[in-house]
């Protein structure tokens, strides 16, 4: 009995070891029940977008059900540098490699020096709203 129990606390600590890195590393993108996205185009009223939090960081990633006007269905908010960027690539349902920890997750959708068309980023109390022409795209909770 003795000798069975040292050797659960001693599988367990290797797969503590073993999982606890490949998460970090790995950082899933698991839903977020805390936020809330709509977005709106045209005269179309909000209609509701997915919400995946990166784990072991403020990122968040707004999935939109279509690809809007050719901008794509993905939209990544750093709530801790408090910007919006065009993905550098699109998540898929596989957990999201971070290919270094500080590599930029995109381009800033408010940086004109990287694409023709201007995008205003609003941060308000708990919420973020960033819109180009009739385009709008809002995360509350944030």
């Amino acid at each position: 009995m003795r000798r069975s129990r040292k050797i659960l606390i001693a599988v367990l600590y290797a797969a503590t070891l073993v999982i606890a890195p490949m998460v970090y590393h790995w950082r899933p993108l698991v839903s977020s029940l805390a936020l809330h996205a709509t977005y709106e185009q045209g005269q179309s009223g909000p209609r509701d977008a997915r919400v995946y939090r990166m784990l072991f960081r403020g990122v968040v990633f707004v999935e939109l059900p279509e690809d809007i006007e050719g901008w794509g269905r993905w939209f990544v908010v750093d709530l801790w540098s408090r910007r919006v960027f065009f993905p550098t690539r699109e998540p898929d349902r596989t957990p999201y490699l971070h290919y270094n920890h500080d590599m930029n997750l995109g381009v800033a959708v408010d940086n004109t020096q990287k694409h023709d068309d201007l995008w205003t980023v609003t941060w308000g109390d708990g919420e973020a709203s960033w819109s180009y022409g009739h385009i709008t795209v809002r995360l509350r909770g944030a």
